[in-house]
């Protein structure tokens, strides 16, 4: 749906990329899990000595499916 909260920084040769990513309230741990490996082997093809830290965060259950991906999780 979204994130937020990305950081990222280098040292030496290593890179870190932190951030949260806002799914669906109704994904399930497997599918919301998924969708982070993908992101992660993305980053990773691009930049190979990167850790990546995803953390997930639902969508707020008001949205009712109707979310455009700009979840008012962002106005707190």
């Amino acid at each position: 749906m979204n994130f937020h909260n990305f950081k990222t920084r280098k040292a030496g040769s290593e890179r870190f990329v932190e951030f949260h990513l806002v799914v669906s309230h109704d994904l399930s741990v497997k599918e919301a899990h998924d969708i982070c490996d993908d992101i992660t082997f993305k980053i990773k093809s691009i930049y190979p000595k990167t850790e990546v830290m995803i953390h997930t965060e639902p969508c707020l259950a008001e949205c009712k499916g109707e979310c455009k991906g700009t979840c008012s999780i962002f106005e707190a």
